[in-house]
């Protein structure tokens, strides 16, 4: 480098406005703090400032939930367990399940697979649209017939809760607060299905009771006597079916109250009932048979009969008011 060219560069470089020298002489920048509570909240943006503090004034006035430090929202009464978890999440499933569903199959699977599992709700619902097919609209249930497997612990505390009146014989509004949850223990030891809910397990639910729906799934789910399998049968469902075992189902007669329990002979009896045509057209052909006169007259009998007897007691009454009266007149004269 020629010496005039050194020169040059060493007077730009030590010059007061030179960009390296201001570089080299600048003072070090300030470490920022750590971040807080306080300075994370004033970054964000004015609009979402006024945004949460708008909710955390809305729910103030809930303070009146409060438990155990913690404040709940009107719509959302505190629960026995939290509110978010997914055991509170099942229990509230699995209510919804029982009091929607007349007729409660209880089963044990035993080492199922995906695979299984999958072949034998396809093999129920081709059998069950089979059923739909030769049914009118309002008849059909195929679709709204499943299986779900299920928590045996949280399906045995809604089973207690649905089967626990609350005051006043109502139903619990809130199935999962602590009031359901104390009467349900009440049955922990009593409840009459305590004995089936052990193991792993799986029920099938269905939303009316319908004979022919009942008999169909019984027959492929648990037959009397389980033969070789049908010709197209998914082998996969029928490994899946020999690990199954049936033990028992619950009835739900009244909305509120307890069901009742069924064994293996109670299902197959309910499956063996007739349709409700069925048993219209049986009551048309007897009342055609016994002849329409003798009917009429067999209810009015029951009527003449009822009549005569209320007549006979207000006579009665009559003539005990009337005596003494009649009595003391004769006196007197």
């Amino acid at each position: 480098m020629p010496p005039s060219t050194s020169i040059r560069y060493l007077r730009h470089v030590l010059s007061p406005t030179s960009p390296a020298l201001l570089l080299r002489t600048a003072p070090p920048l300030a470490t920022p703090p750590p971040p807080t509570q306080s300075s994370t909240y004033a970054t964000v943006a004015p609009i979402q400032k006024h945004k949460i503090a708008k909710t955390l004034a809305a729910a103030a006035p809930a303070a009146g939930n409060a438990s155990e430090g913690r404040v709940y929202s009107p719509t959302q009464p505190p629960s026995f367990k939290a509110p978010t978890s997914q055991k509170t999440l099942l229990s509230r499933l699995y209510l919804s399940l029982l009091r929607s569903s007349p007729l409660t199959i209880i089963f044990q699977p035993n080492s199922m697979r995906a695979t299984e599992w999958s072949a034998i709700r396809r093999e129920l619902a081709g059998v069950l649209a089979k059923v739909d097919a030769g049914l009118p609209e309002e008849e059909k249930l195929g679709k709204f017939i499943g299986i779900m497997t299920v928590n045996t612990e949280l399906l045995g505390v809604a089973m207690r809760i649905a089967d626990t009146p609350a005051p006043g014989g109502k139903l619990w509004t809130h199935g999962t607060s602590l009031e359901a949850a104390d009467g349900g223990k009440r049955l922990k030891r009593k409840h009459h299905l305590a004995s089936l809910l052990v193991g792993p397990l799986a029920v099938l639910t269905f939303p009316r009771l319908s004979p022919v729906h009942i008999a169909a799934a019984m027959d492929m789910l648990f037959p009397v006597r389980r033969g070789p399998a049908k010709k197209g049968f998914d082998p996969a469902a029928t490994a899946g079916l020999q690990k199954c075992i049936l033990l028992g189902a619950r009835v739900q007669e009244r909305p509120v109250g307890t069901g009742r329990a069924l064994n293996d002979e109670g299902i197959r009896w309910l499956s063996g009932l007739k349709s409700v045509d069925e048993m219209r057209g049986e009551i048309v052909a007897l009342l055609q048979s016994v002849g329409g006169g003798e009917v009429v007259r067999a209810l009015e009998s029951v009527a003449i009969s009822l009549g005569r007897t209320v007549e006979g007691r207000r006579r009665l009454l009559e003539e005990e008011a009337g005596g003494p009266k009649e009595e003391e007149g004769k006196v007197e004269a």
